[in-house]
C-alpha cells in the first residue's frame, strides 16, 4: 500500500479553502471529516502523486457535482428527444465509472451506439487509434 500523507499534506496545504470545499462537500454528503474525506481520496489519490499541484483544478470541477447531477437530470427529456447521431464509447477496465453508466447514456439517446472498448477511464488516450476510427467512421456513414 502506498503511503500517501506527504501528498495529503501538501494537496491540503496548497489552498485552505480547497481543504474547506473538499471537506464541506464530503461533509454534506453524511460524511465525516476523517472517514469520508479519506475514503474519496483513497479512490483517486494515485492520480495526485505525481503532480500534487493537479488537485486544485480536481476539486474545482468536482466542488458542486451533486448539484450539477441534479441539473443534469432534469434535462433527461432533451436527450431522449436528440435525434442526431450519438457513439459512446467507453473503456470497460474504467476504476471511477462502470459500464452500467456508458448503458446508461445508450438508453438515453435513442440513436445511439455503445462501443464498450478494453480500455481504462481515458479511453480516448489509452485507445487513441480505435476511437479515432469509431469517430470518423460515423462521418463516413453519413
Amino acid at each position: 500500500m502506498t503511503d500517501y500523507s506527504r501528498i495529503y499534506e501538501e494537496i491540503f496545504n496548497i489552498d485552505g479553502t480547497l481543504r474547506d470545499i473538499y471537506v464541506l462537500g464530503t461533509t454534506e454528503q453524511g460524511g465525516t471529516r476523517g472517514s469520508r474525506a479519506g475514503t474519496v481520496l483513497s479512490i483517486v489519490m494515485h492520480e495526485f502523486a505525481d503532480s500534487p499541484s493537479s488537485f486544485p483544478a480536481f476539486i474545482s470541477l468536482t466542488s458542486d457535482l451533486h448539484e450539477t447531477l441534479r441539473a443534469n437530470t432534469q434535462r433527461l427529456p432533451d436527450l431522449r428527444a436528440f435525434e442526431r447521431p450519438v457513439r459512446i464509447i467507453f473503456g470497460t477496465r474504467d476504476l471511477y465509472l462502470n459500464t452500467g453508466v456508458a448503458e446508461h447514456f445508450h438508453a438515453v439517446f435513442p440513436s445511439s451506439e455503445l462501443f464498450l472498448l478494453d480500455k481504462g477511464h481515458w479511453v480516448q488516450l489509452d485507445g487513441a487509434p480505435e476511437v479515432a476510427q469509431l469517430l470518423l467512421s460515423l462521418l463516413e456513414e453519413k
